[in-house]
C-alpha cells in the first residue's frame, strides 16, 4: 500500500524481516551434501503473514542479516544455534526507536 505523506509517495506496508540464521552445525552437514537446499521454515510461515506486510525473508547461509530497521522481525531457531541468535537480536533491537 502505498499513501502520499507530505507530496510524496511512502510506502506505508508494515516490515516484517523473518531471519533463518546460520547454524555451524548444519554448515558441517552442508559441505557435504550436494543437495543443499535452504530450510523452508521461514517461506512456508511467511505463507500466513497477512497480505498488508512487506516481507522480506534472509538465509544467513546464503546472504548477511541486514541490520535495518524493520517493523517485526522473526527469527527461527534451534537449541544449540540459540547464542547465536540472541547475538541477532541483540543488534536487532539496537535499531528500535
Amino acid at each position: 500500500m502505498v499513501a502520499f505523506i507530505n507530496g510524496k509517495v511512502d510506502n506505508i506496508m508494515p516490515t516484517l524481516l523473518m531471519i533463518t540464521p546460520e547454524n555451524s552445525e548444519i554448515k558441517r552437514f552442508r559441505a557435504y551434501q550436494l543437495n543443499n537446499f535452504m530450510q523452508l521454515t521461514m517461506p512456508y510461515l511467511a505463507g500466513f503473514v497477512p497480505k498488508e506486510y512487506d516481507i522480506r525473508l534472509l538465509d544467513e547461509h546464503t546472504e548477511p542479516i541486514i541490520f535495518e530497521k524493520f517493523d517485526l522481525v522473526a527469527i527461527t531457531v534451534n537449541t544449540p544455534n540459540a547464542p547465536h541468535v540472541y547475538a541477532i537480536s541483540k543488534k536487532v533491537l539496537s535499531n528500535v526507536s
